[in-house]
């Protein structure tokens, strides 16, 4: 037995040995393969991940959990539970940017990729082809860019590929798709197809393919039909946003087991209904069809075979955009399972709640309707009867423009999850059993007018509140925790006051926060931001709010928007800014912020695509290598800074920008040279810098230009010929500078779409190129300041933006620039859809100095309503051409300074849009046209130092211009602003205008002269008739010297005239030919002075003692008006009468007597009170009295009255 002990003892002790053995050689072999310890992750693929992640740009998201031993444990990483081997890696939406870097090619075993969601930018790696075990790979929505690899076709296992939401993708072969035989799903949406000829025959090479989603991708005609069709799997297809313009292929109709069908945005041939009844006789599982904006016509003659459309299968339907404009098509009645229809965008007849009644009614599966823009304005508040709404959903009314009051009946649908009211022009405030909707999910009442407070309204179970743009009031509740499943709030453009509580802190679910635009203040700190881990947009722009956050404050989120404009941030850059990886926009304009702008800046921008620091007090110099930064930079706006230095020259390599600001700062230095780099810049602001040398020939490249501000710098030579390519230029202001040469006829023959052009302040010679006048949109011309000679050009009468009114030519420009949009009305506006489109809305005013009314003014928003012609301060001479007053439109006009002759326009009343008017400093003669004062929207005018005479029309418009210097260094000028009174010589010598007839030459005026005179002689004759009836019966003393005069006439006569010195704005409303009368009269009696009133010593002129005479004669109107009595002038006509009457007789008898031969017949008729005589007659003696009058006053000269009477 011992024996055996002992071989048993040995046997045991060989297994034991054994058994270490084992151990041993397994835990060398674990090491040899890269197996841990207590893990089932392979080393290898570990540190591939590790290294794939030092290429990765995150914060705070799950790659930043990627720590400890065991990878499988890691973020979004799925390992083979027995061999340890990475199989998944699932990204998807972890605000990733940076570099896809080749490491993972050591995950040898990796078979589904998701890299979805990110900002990965740049081109989509072409190792990737190389991982031969993938069969799920999606990088959609990720922003790549480039041409699509096509090593891609390597991947024969590859079941899904999702490229989609890359517009910068390219694809420009199909034929390593052909290699993807076990493809089922195939997403290219939004790539560009380029020269892809024969899509579909590949795509028919594609046998398990069950989803295919083409969308927007510039396929362009569908191609001719399959002999045959492979595509049978098919389950899902989308098309749409494809601009087909053929009628639906038939070859859609093979596809038998097709479910959802998406043919929106296209330009389809046929009608709805025969449409219809094709697709639902041969793909009778369709489910969804989508047919928005699909170009068929809407056939709302009821079709014949509409009654046979018979889609049970069908339960979500969109017809929105296709031109309905009678009722409801009855056959949408007999899809009796729809669960879903989209009708916005129509022009429906009816009314909402009768429609809503009976869709209800025959369709009772029916939860979500949308009904947008769809025409159905009338009677929204009458309530539905017998209507069953119980099982809607969702309901959409917004833009139908109700302008009412929200109807209650609204609130009795309390399954509603999601209610869209937005932009309807509803007012009051909101109904309080709006709290009965307790499972409102989305609630949007934005851009309406209603008012009061909201919030106690407002249940707990809503996710996303947009109450922007309307006057809500009240505070911000302090229990906002209470909204615990809140992820947008959009408050934006409202009355909400108060602080903004403690509790917004703890809304864990919040991504998109709007509060911009109220009237909050108080603090902000870092106990509002706690629990903000999934805050993406931060909007607090124009409140009264500061930020008040620790030096070490790292926040719990990852901001991709960050808008702060006039809040208080300064006096440093934010340093926890430097935390934020993935922000798209930065807005921190207006915040108080100074100092240099820091070396680590750069280094977040490299994702950023709209940046605004403007208004802030930054100084120092632009980093030099932050171009190379800004890779994805659009918009760039630094403006209104105190930034010194040089433009960098690495803002060559910025070659998407689209919009640059660096305006009003003390740049200095030359322009860079490398602006071809630019392809998509439209917006190049420099303005007010001190930049110098010539203007950049390169320049010339910027073929998308639509606006460049170089003003206010110190550019100088002439302008290059290469600026003549910059064909889409609208505004284009080069003023404030030393440039030389004469002004560029080019501009005209090839810049025809500018509408501001601004030259002014230069050094500019010769003419004024009349090619100009081929820019039809021009509304802003400022050539002033310059050395410009010639004359100004004729052709100016036909700039047609000048000549429409503003306000009924506002020019709105949509230009598309990819995701840029942009409005010309004095503003710049960007939409990027990617987070909220409701949020993410940027404009950026254009602004433009313009001198008007004697001022130099920044227009903004109302730049598109401004029209401005100005020439002044140049050489220009000549007289202003006639048809500059065919500018209906023109607001100001400035043509001070210069050397222009001859009277002001006669037809100057046809600018009846004009506010400002400058003729100053010229050498214009005449009188000043009385229908200036028809100009009813002049608030200035300035026509001093220039040569004019005559009265004053100080009637209409100008009777509110209350300024003497309107009319200073015109010495002939008279009338009550000038303090000097008009005389009889400024009647005559301003010729017609007195009478409001405008000025002209030739014959036309002595005729029109002439007519005056005989006019105002009958006028005379029949005043003085009524003498009885007025002066003799109330002014006794008169009449009896009158009368004793007129019993003497056989003998010496001694003539009466009575002349009141009363100015003319003593209760006398001047207007007609009344005030004329009066100062022919006066000034009438004044010429006679040194001649008849020496013969005739006993009569007295107050106005010739005050005016004229050398020698003072004493008034006797104490022997002719009582002191109890004074001349009311509400006797005005009948005074005017009177004196003129006795002015002509003293003059007439005076005459007489030294003129025994000459008989007239017309004062015997006067003084003996016979009938009255005939116009001849006037002519005859008015003839004869200005002849003898002007050779015995030789000083006195009229070359009008000399034309005509003589």
């Amino acid at each position: 037995m011992q024996p055996n002990a002992n071989a048993m003892g040995t046997w045991k002790s060989c297994w034991f040995s054994i058994l270490i053995m084992l151990v041993f050689l397994t835990d060398e072999f674990s090491k040899s393969k890269g197996v841990l310890p207590n893990s089932s992750c392979l080393r290898r693929e570990r540190q591939a991940l590790i290294k794939f992640k030092k290429g990765l740009h995150y914060h705070l998201s799950g790659v930043s959990s990627w720590v400890g031993e065991d990878c499988c444990a890691w973020f979004g990483v799925g390992c083979d539970n027995t061999t340890g081997h990475v199989l998944k890696l699932n990204l998807h939406s972890s605000e990733l940017s940076g570099e896809v870097n080749p490491f993972l090619l050591d995950l040898k075993h990796l078979n589904y990729l998701d890299l979805s969601g990110n900002t990965f930018l740049g081109e989509i790696p072409s190792f990737l082809g190389s991982m031969k075990n993938l069969r799920y790979l999606n990088l959609s929505s990720s922003l790549f860019s480039g041409v699509v690899p096509r090593h891609l076709g390597n991947l024969s296992s590859l079941k899904q590929l999702d490229l989609g939401g890359n517009p910068n993708l390219i694809i420009d072969n199909l034929q390593w798709l052909s290699h993807l035989s076990s493809l089922q799903h195939l997403d290219l949406s939004t790539a560009m197809f380029q020269r892809v000829s024969g899509w579909l025959y590949i795509i028919n090479m594609l046998p398990s393919l069950s989803k295919l989603f083409l969308s927007d991708c510039h396929l362009g005609d569908i191609p001719i039909p399959l002999l045959h069709v492979n595509l049978t799997s098919l389950r899902v297809l989308d098309l749409s946003g494809n601009g087909f313009n053929s009628t639906v292929p038939r070859w859609l109709l093979n596809l038998t087991d097709l479910e959802q069908l998406d043919l929106s945005e296209n330009e389809f041939k046929g009608e709805i209904p025969s449409t219809l009844q094709e697709l639902s006789n041969f793909l009778p599982s369709l489910s969804e069809l989508f047919l928005s904006d699909s170009g068929l016509l809407a056939a709302n003659i009821p079709s014949p075979t509409a009654h046979h459309i018979n889609f049970t299968s069908l339960a979500v339907l969109d017809l929105s955009g296709n031109g309905f404009n009678s009722t409801i098509p009855r056959w949408l009645f007999n899809l009796t399972n729809l669960e879903q229809t989209d009708l916005s965008r129509n022009e429906f007849k009816g009314e909402i709640p009768s429609t809503l009644q009976e869709l209800s009614n025959s369709l009772p599966s029916l939860s979500e309707v949308f009904l947008s823009e769809c025409g159905l304005a009338a009677s929204i508040l009458i309530p539905p009867l017998h209507v069953n709404l119980t099982s809607l959903v969702v309901l959409d009314l917004s833009r139908n423009g109700f302008n009412s009051i929200i109807p209650a009946w609204l609130f009795d649908l309390t399954n509603l999850e999601q209610l869209d009211l937005s932009e309807n022009g509803f007012e009051g405030k909101v109904p309080s059993t709006l709290k009965d909707l307790c499972n409102l999910r989305k609630l949007d009442l934005s851009q309406n007018r209603l008012r009061g407070e909201i919030f106690e309204f407002l249940g707990p179970s809503l996710e996303y509140i947009y109450l922007s743009f309307n006057s809500f009031s009240g505070q911000i509740p302090a229990s906002l925790e209470l909204f615990s499943s809140l992820k947008s709030l959009d408050l934006y453009s409202n009355n909400f006051s108060g602080t903004v509580p403690k509790s917004l802190g703890q809304l864990s679910e919040l991504e998109i926060l709007d509060i911009s635009n109220n009237s909050l203040n108080g603090v902000l700190s870092e106990l509002h931001f706690t629990n903000l881990v999934k805050l993406k947009v931060l909007a607090i722009s124009s409140n009264s709010l500061k930020l008040n956050v620790s030096l070490e404050w790292s926040p719990p989120f990852q901001l991709q928007s960050i808008r702060m404009a006039s809040c208080k941030l300064g006096p440093g850059f934010p340093l926890w800014l430097q935390t934020q990886k993935i922000l798209f926009v930065l807005d921190m304009s207006n915040t108080n912020i100074s100092g240099t702008i820091p070396d680590w800046f750069p280094s977040i921008a490299d994702t950023i695509w709209y940046l605004d620091l403007s208004n802030n007090l930054i100084s120092g110099h632009i980093p030099s290598s932050m171009g190379y930064f800004l890779p994805e930079m659009l918009f760039l706006i630094l403006s209104d800074n105190r930034i010194t230095g040089s433009i960098p020259v690495s803002f060559c390599k910025a070659r998407k920008l689209m919009f640059l600001d660096l305006s009003n700062n003390q740049l200095s230095g030359q322009l860079l040279q490398c602006w071809e780099n630019f392809d998509y810049l439209f917006m190049l602001d420099l303005a007010s810098n001190n930049l110098s040398g010539q203007i950049s020939s390169s320049m010339g490249s910027l073929h998308g230009l639509v606006s460049l501000h170089l003003s206010k710098n110190n550019f100088c030579e002439e302008i290059p010929f290469a600026l003549n390519n910059l064909t889409k230029l609208i505004i284009l202001d080069l003023g404030e500078n030393e440039l030389s040469g004469r002004i560029p006829p080019w501009m005209g023959k090839n810049l025809t779409n500018l509408h501001i052009l601004r030259l002014g302040s230069n050094n500019f010679h010769g003419g004024i190129p009349p090619q100009l006048c081929q820019v039809e949109h021009l509304q802003i011309l400022d050539l002033a300041h310059n050395n410009l000679s010639g004359t100004i050009p004729r052709c100016f009468g036909n700039l047609t933006a000048m000549v429409l009114n503003p306000n009924t030519t506002k020019d709105i420009l949509n230009l598309d620039f990819g995701n840029l949009h942009v409005v010309m009305d004095g503003a710049f506006h960007w939409n990027q859809r990617n987070l909220d489109d409701r949020l993410l809305k940027f404009s950026y005013d254009e602004k433009i100095d313009v001198s008007t009314k004697g001022r130099q003014l920044e227009y903004t928003k109302t730049l598109s309503l401004l029209t401005s012609l100005d020439l002044s301060n140049n050489n220009l001479g000549g007289e202003i051409p006639e048809e500059l007053t065919n500018l209906h439109g023109l607001q100001s006009l400035n043509l001070s300074e210069n050397h222009l002759i001859g009277r002001i326009p006669k037809n100057i009343d046809r600018l009846t849009s004009l506010e400002s008017l400058d003729l100053s400093r010229n050498q214009l003669s005449g009188g000043i046209p009385p229908n200036v004062s028809a100009l009813h929207f002049l608030g200035r005018l300035n026509l001093s130092f220039n040569n004019l005479s005559g009265p004053i029309p100080l009637t209409g418009q100008l009777e509110t211009l209350d300024d003497s210097s309107i009319y200073m260094g015109n010495p002939d000028l008279c009338g009550a602003p000038t303090g000097r009174r008009c005389t009889g010589l400024d009647l005559v010598n301003n010729g017609t205008e007195l009478v409001g007839s405008p000025s002209g030459k030739g014959d036309d005026d002595e005729d029109e002269a002439l007519w005056f005179y005989i006019g105002l002689a009958a006028g005379f004759v029949v005043g003085f008739l009524g003498l009885e009836l007025f002066l003799l019966e109330d002014f006794p003393p008169l009449a009896k010297a009158l009368g004793s005069a007129t019993e003497d006439f056989g003998g010496d006569f001694l003539p009466l005239v009575v002349i009141l010195g009363l100015e003319r704005d003593d209760e006398v409303p001047v207007q007609g030919v009344l005030p004329h009368l009066w100062t022919f009269s006066a000034t009438a009696t004044r010429y006679l002075g040194q001649q008849f009133f020496k013969s005739s010593p006993a009569i007295s002129s107050q106005e010739t003692h005050s005016s004229n005479l050398k020698k003072p004669i004493h008034p006797i109107s104490s022997h002719c008006i009582p002191h109890s009595r004074v001349l009311n002038f509400s006797h005005l006509c009948t005074f005017n009468w009177l004196v003129g009457a006795a002015v002509l007789e003293a003059l007439t008898y005076d005459f007489i007597s030294r003129n025994p031969s000459i008989k007239s017949q017309i004062m015997l008729l006067i003084i003996r009170g016979m009938d009255r005589p005939s116009p001849s007659c006037c002519k005859v003696v008015l003839e004869a009295l200005t002849c003898d009058f002007i050779s015995r006053n030789p000083f006195v000269q009229s070359q009008e009255t000399y034309s005509s009477n003589l």
